[in-house]
């Protein structure tokens, strides 16, 4: 009885290989075996099927079309596409352009004569900018009154009043004549002070004069120009001179 009946035990079976044969290594869409020659063959299969050689057809392009960038999950295009790309950002809107400057009025200078301090944010929307910088740097004319655009005169371009009570807006700065001040007077007082102790009273005048004062006068003047120089290279349209 027990010769007759045996029990039936499963089979070992090895489970499904799904990676590549032993010996051989994924390469170009397929297998390549081993040896020199089959590198060799696999190696210049996957240069066709990159250049578009081999089989006379070029190779698929899988990567973004020519001209454009992959970014945030799509291809964004060149400069044609910039706008449509905004337009989809801002909901539909433009993109907002750059406001034409003019000149001023004689309303509107008449009215420019201030001293000390503004808000910035006066400013931001202001037509005529750049033409009341550049009429700060070289213009006397404001309000046709004479003490009252003296006084402003005096306010824009008096060494130490200038610091405090020049308009808000113009091209030297109250922080650019601050510096222009602290060199001034670094480059003026220790000189000063030798010549003072050493020089007798006949000379010290002229030797002051020629080596201390016109130098620092000089100096004073080639960083002025370099604060307000580039007021003069706006594109602000100019009335033509008579």
């Amino acid at each position: 009885m027990w010769g007759r009946h045996q029990y039936m035990l499963p089979q070992y079976q090895p489970a499904p290989q799904h990676g590549p044969p032993p010996q051989q290594m994924h390469m170009g869409g397929g297998y390549m075996t081993g040896g020199r020659s089959a590198m060799r063959k696999g190696a210049q299969a996957v240069w066709d099927r990159l250049s578009g050689g081999g089989g006379g057809e070029a190779a698929p392009q899988s990567g973004p079309p020519p001209g454009h960038m992959h970014m945030g999950g799509g291809y964004m295009g060149g400069p044609s596409a910039m706008p449509d790309r905004f337009s989809a950002v801002t909901g539909g809107a433009e993109a907002p352009a750059a406001q034409t400057q003019r000149t001023m009025t004689l309303e509107e200078r008449a009215a420019e004569v201030k001293c000390g301090l503004e808000d910035e944010l006066e400013r931001q929307d202001c037509p005529y900018i750049e033409d009341l910088k550049y009429q700060l740097a070289q213009s006397y004319y404001w309000s046709g009154i004479f003490l009252k655009d003296m006084f402003f005169f005096v306010c824009n371009w008096h060494p130490f009043f200038g610091m405090l009570l020049s308009h808000p807006q113009h091209p030297w700065s109250k922080r650019e004549r601050v510096l222009t001040f602290i060199v001034s007077c670094s480059l003026t007082m220790l000189p000063s002070a030798v010549v003072i102790k050493y020089f007798p009273g006949e000379v010290r005048s002229g030797v002051i004069f020629i080596f201390i004062t016109l130098p620092v006068s000089l100096i004073e003047v080639a960083l002025y120009w370099l604060s307000v120089g580039g007021i003069f290279c706006t594109s602000v349209p100019r009335p033509a001179k008579a």
